[in-house]
Formats: C-alpha cells, sequence, structure tokens
C-alpha cells in the first residue's frame, strides 16, 4: 500500500466563507491558508546512522526538515484553506480541508509493526470539503471536484 505524506510549508490567514461544523449556517470567519508538499518521505536508522529520502531519493538532513518541518500546522486544520504543492512550488490541488472531519470517529492507534519494528499508524479523520481544484502545470484549472465532509458530490445548485 503506498502511503502519500503531506507537508506543511507556510501559512498565512485568509478570510473566507466556510461552513464550520455539518448543519450550521455559513458564516464570515477567518481561516488559515496553508501551503504543503504533497510527498512520499520516510527515514531509516540503522547501527546509528539515519538516511532521508523524499520521494524514494535520498535528501540531507536538512531538505528532508525543510520539507517536513509544518506538519504541526495540517494537524491544525479545522478548517484551512489548503494548497498542494509539488516541490518545485507548482500548485497541484486546491480547496477546503479539515484535518479531523465534523461528525469522524477520533482516530484510534493501530498497531502494524512487523519483525524487528514498531510501527503504529492512525486512520485518518481529515476531509476534503466544498469545492476543490486541481490544476495542470501551467496553472489552468484541470478538474473542479465537489465535497461534503469527505464525500464526493454532484455540482450544488446556487440558491436563490
Amino acid at each position: 500500500m503506498k502511503h502519500i505524506k503531506t507537508f506543511v510549508a507556510l501559512a498565512s490567514s485568509m478570510p473566507l466563507v466556510a461552513q464550520a461544523q455539518p448543519g450550521a449556517d455559513s458564516a464570515r470567519m477567518s481561516i488559515d491558508t496553508i501551503s504543503v508538499y504533497a510527498v512520499n518521505y520516510s527515514r531509516h536508522t540503522s547501527e546509528g546512522k539515519t538516511d532521508y529520502f523524499i520521494n524514494g531519493k535520498p535528501v540531507t538532513e536538512a531538505e528532508f526538515q525543510r520539507v517536513v518541518s509544518g506538519f504541526r500546522l495540517q494537524r491544525d486544520c479545522d478548517p484551512c484553506y489548503l494548497r498542494s504543492l509539488s516541490l518545485d512550488d507548482v500548485l497541484l490541488q486546491s480547496g477546503l480541508y479539515y484535518h479531523h472531519c465534523p461528525g469522524s470517529e477520533k482516530a484510534k492507534p493501530e498497531d502494524m509493526s512487523g519483525p524487528g519494528e514498531e510501527r503504529i499508524v492512525y486512520k485518518s479523520t481529515a476531509c476534503r470539503h466544498g469545492e476543490w481544484k486541481t490544476y495542470r502545470a501551467d496553472g489552468k484549472v484541470k478538474k473542479v471536484v465537489y465535497y461534503e465532509y469527505g464525500k464526493k458530490v454532484k455540482k450544488p445548485k446556487r440558491k436563490g
């Protein structure tokens, strides 16, 4: 199973109309905009030496830390406007993101340890909400998908 992790690189404040909880009235609120790098990552330690990898390629510890340093910010996205970037800072996707989707159960640890290793994994409770855009390399919108707290839905009809 392939795991793609995203890591926070930058945060700023941006006014946005968002629905804070299911069934709540929409209200103008200020939420953070967070840009993240969409990467596969790993760190292997053997005989006191640690090797770092981003997208399967060895990197220095400094490069690894640069890419993964802001992960804590994404954990506080409830909600935030998330911008997913490639390593060369090309915008890949954007939309409203919840790290803990409203109405989801609290994540429980699952022991996935193997022989000689300890690995605890938490099932994600993150979700997308509202309009999510995927971009082409030239910056133009490639695709728009709509979500209702993590479930894909048809484009909502405008009221009024």
